[in-house]
């Protein structure tokens, strides 16, 4: 599968805590000032130990044959990097796919893919029946690592593994912790699958997706100058006055946090590439009441999506602009002050107060304005921009009762090294 930018990247933070960093859109990357698109296709690395790879936010290299001890992949980001061995694998050759890479028969009735992403290394093991209860992968060479936070610097990590069951089955995901042991002098680690029951057709570990395609960004914003015009594929978003007035629309998918948990902190995170007039002013997030529709102008008449007039292209807002007592919350859940010589090309964060899901969003998302709308007009990309790097992203830290002690349906996967910063 295409793999793009993660839209629910799950940390767990001890404790029972946990962070989700949900982002909205594919990615692509700037390099030596470049914009490039990632592409992500196994072409030749030439290094003769790992003949084929891609270098693009993250080096990732791999030997297209299992070979006994020697290691398969290397995976690389700045300073940090890794190589791993498989433990009790069988040796055979791999089939390239794109971005992609299969081994089958790795082990006995499982078989081992391994896809490229940008910044992550998705591995998955597609289990048969009786497939073995124990992986493992030892670390042969690294810069780095920490046995304990399974980071390699501050530049990647490993993230916990997961079993994911057969497309249209009922039953739920299990998440699953590494086991991290000395052997040899080298570190291991393995994960060893439950004994409740046979995992046929399950897969160990594929990435729990819960990231947009190209379409499913949500957010948009009003112009009071083209009241009938939507703007729900533009690149970017005004937010304040500057000749006309302008308001952001946005909202996230919070579906993978159990309603059960409690959030320790949320925080909005927009980048600001322009400044308009000269006046500070606060920037404020409120809950929206109205069930908005993104739509698919860019700054035209289109007839859907939410305007100035009408949150649904049909029905008007109770005060147009969005911001009626009927039409959205009139005490925000967290604001930000942003001065008119707020430093451009950075992210700039909202901390939101509600400690639930229910009180974090009612189900439409948010508007985001400014106390006076008076010369203070901010520019922030949408989840449209071109660089993906720039768009919108919630970062939610949450616990669940007891101590996390509960089944957690979405977790990342087992070997997807998640590139930091990328």
């Amino acid at each position: 599968m295409p793999l793009h930018s993660t839209h629910v990247d799950r940390d767990s933070l001890g404790g029972g805590r946990y962070r989700d960093e949900i982002a909205l859109k594919p990615i692509a990357y700037r390099k030596d000032g470049n914009l490039r698109r990632i592409t992500d296709t196994l072409t030749a690395s030439g290094d003769p130990a790992f003949p084929l790879g891609v270098s693009q936010l993250c080096d990732f290299r791999i030997d297209p044959r299992i070979a006994g001890k020697s290691p398969l992949i290397h995976f690389g980001k700045g300073a940090s990097f890794a190589r791993f061995a498989l433990v009790g694998a069988n040796n055979g050759a791999g089939v390239v796919s794109g971005n992609a890479i299969t081994f089958n028969n790795a082990w006995d009735n499982a078989d081992l893919t391994y896809r490229m992403g940008g910044h992550r290394l998705q591995e998955d093991i597609l289990l048969r029946a009786n497939h073995p209860r124990t992986f493992s992968f030892r670390i042969q060479e690294h810069v780095g690592f920490d046995p304990v936070t399974l980071m390699f610097g501050n530049d990647f990590r490993i993230l916990q593994p997961t079993l994911e069951p057969p497309a249209g089955s009922l039953e739920l995901a299990k998440s699953l912790q590494w086991l991290v042991t000395q052997q040899g002098g080298f570190w291991v680690l393995s994960v060893t699958l439950p004994n409740d029951q046979s995992y046929d057709g399950w897969t160990l570990d594929p990435t729990l997706t819960l990231q947009p395609d190209s379409t499913d960004g949500v957010d948009t914003w009003l112009h009071s100058g083209n009241p009938t015009y939507n703007y729900g594929a533009d690149h970017n978003s005004w937010i304040g006055f500057l000749s006309i007035t302008a308001r952001k629309l946005t909202k996230f998918d919070l579906s993978s946090i159990s309603s059960a948990a409690t959030i320790t902190s949320a925080v909005l995170s927009l980048y600001l590439t322009e400044i308009y007039g000269s006046t500070n002013r606060t920037y404020r997030v409120y809950r929206q009441k109205r069930l908005w529709t993104e739509g698919t102008g860019a700054g035209s008449a289109t007839g859907d999506g939410a305007t100035w007039n009408k949150y649904d292209s049909t029905n008007d807002w109770q005060t147009a602009g969005g911001f009626g007592a009927n039409d959205c919350e009139q005490t925000d859940i967290g604001n930000l002050s942003i001065p008119w010589t707020a430093t451009l090309n950075q992210f700039y964060n909202w901390v939101l107060t509600p400690t639930t899901t229910a009180a974090l969003d009612l189900g439409n998302g948010w508007m985001v304005k400014a106390d006076t709308e008076s010369d203070d007009g901010r520019l922030f990309p949408s989840s449209d921009h071109v660089t993906a790097a720039y768009r919108p992203k919630l970062v939610v830290e949450w616990s669940l009762p007891g101590g996390g002690g509960a089944r957690r349906m979405f977790v990342p996967d087992l070997g997807y090294f998640h590139a930091r910063g990328a």
